[in-house]
């Protein structure tokens, strides 16, 4: 989907209406290739807890589920999107950082939505917005539930952008990549105890250690 030489409402046509059933398609036909190859064993079931009644009916697709976090930078654009659990974060020149959505998702106890689902596109947020300005925000941050779980609050939660920006801002991308894998692990250690990833997207400012935009 080349999308730079698109006007805004059909942009948004192909990523609402197009994005989350291509995504899906593409990720099933993989899923089919890598099961071609390498069967599932009733025993690597187990081992997964893979339930009954799943095995009965999805067995396959539930074994390779998974949550979903994206985000595409375009000259004219940033698409963002989201299948189940985590966050992204939209933080601004002046540190504010908000969630990507008005509403953040909310699931079920344990549940949340997956690529496995029958219906998963149906449960993609995805969201356009338009870049006005010639570079896109100073920072996006995608990250997995456990590193939000590992806060006492969203308030809290959302702090981490300002913090992220102005370490970048002072040391620079590499600097903070570096020392990235001691902070999630000590936000867990402390918080929730689950795995966290986390990435971002970095679009430099005049005066940054760094020059151009950088993804990590």
């Amino acid at each position: 989907m080349a999308m730079d030489g698109m006007n805004l409402a059909s942009v948004r046509y192909e990523v609402e209406a197009r994005l989350p059933k291509v995504m899906v398609r593409e990720w099933r036909l993989r899923v089919e290739g890598h099961l071609a190859c390498n069967p599932i064993t009733a025993g690597e079931l187990d081992a997964a807890g893979i339930y009954a009644a799943e095995k009965r009916t999805n067995t396959e697709s539930t074994a390779y589920g998974a949550t979903l976090l994206f985000i595409l930078m375009t000259a004219r654009f940033v698409i963002v999107g989201q299948l189940g659990d985590g966050d992204i974060l939209w933080v601004d020149a002046n540190g504010q950082t908000a969630n990507a959505w008005d509403a953040i998702p909310q699931d079920s106890g344990d549940a949340t939505a997956s690529l496995c689902m029958v219906d998963a596109w149906r449960h993609f947020l995805v969201k356009v917005v338009p870049l006005r300005e010639q570079a896109g925000p100073p920072l996006i941050l995608a990250s997995t539930d456990g590193y939000a779980n590992s806060f006492v609050n969203n308030a809290e939660f959302l702090r981490i952008g300002e913090d992220y920006l102005g370490m970048m801002r002072d040391q620079g991308v590499a600097a903070v990549v570096a020392k990235l894998p001691d902070f999630l692990l000590d936000a867990t250690r402390h918080g929730s105890g689950d795995d966290v990833t986390l990435g971002f997207i970095r679009c430099s400012e005049p005066g940054d250690p760094d020059s151009g935009t950088v993804v990590a």
